[in-house]
């Protein structure tokens, strides 16, 4: 099972571009965040190979939107709280006996009372991912680098294995002089990971990032 994700940035005029490098991954799931309100049409019209798919909330930077070749079910939108003008999304996925899919994107710390939401946004994501009693994957932009003690804290605390554990990848935001690894996929110990890669096209200021499971 191929799942790929990918922030598209609010502001990009090549996201039609985008999604045509996108689709020659020829992925089962994708999950897109920043998705501009009035790109949603279009968007679904080029994905229409894709029968399934979700769009949570727009907030003032896009929305999260998913894309199945699989059924999508139990579909639940968190904006309330820490979430509140920042909605996430949990869902279960129809590919053999099934699983939860979670997928975040948490805000961006530019300032201190911003940075303190994100932390709390992670807790409450981690406190979220050990309610779920069934196989699960977790993806999106964390807004936080691997490396950082928060991150490294929310790995620790949701139990789950992250894909770039133990690999040397390529950083998923390598903007502004930096290459931070924003972008995250963990998965439950009910999968097995086959590969996981930053594709290495810029079509928005974030890389996609893409992960192979095979469900046991």
């Amino acid at each position: 099972m191929k799942l790929i994700f990918s922030n598209l940035w609010y502001k990009n005029p090549r996201i039609p571009h985008a999604l045509d490098r996108l689709k020659q991954a020829d992925a089962d799931l994708i999950v897109l965040s920043e998705l501009p309100r009035f790109q949603i049409p279009s968007v679904t019209e080029r994905l229409k190979d894709y029968p399934y798919f979700e769009i949570v909330s727009p907030n003032p930077v896009g929305s999260l939107a998913i894309f199945s070749k699989y059924p999508i079910s139990d579909f639940e939108e968190l904006n309330q709280g820490d979430f509140m003008g920042r909605p996430q999304g949990i869902m279960h996925i129809g590919y053999r006996s099934g699983f939860k899919l979670f997928v975040v994107h948490a805000s961006a710390p530019w300032t201190y009372p911003r940075f303190l939401r994100r932390n709390r946004q992670l807790s409450a994501i981690s406190d979220l991912a050990k309610t779920v009693n069934e196989p699960l994957l977790m993806v999106g932009d964390f807004n936080a680098s691997h490396r950082r003690k928060e991150m490294r804290a929310f790995k620790t605390d949701c139990a789950l294995a992250e894909c770039r554990d133990g690999k040397r990848t390529q950083a998923s935001w390598p903007m502004i002089g930096r290459f931070w690894s924003l972008d995250h996929m963990f998965y439950s110990s009910h999968f097995e990971m086959k590969q996981f890669a930053c594709l290495n096209f810029v079509y928005s200021d974030h890389l996609p990032i893409f992960g192979e499971f095979e469900l046991n």
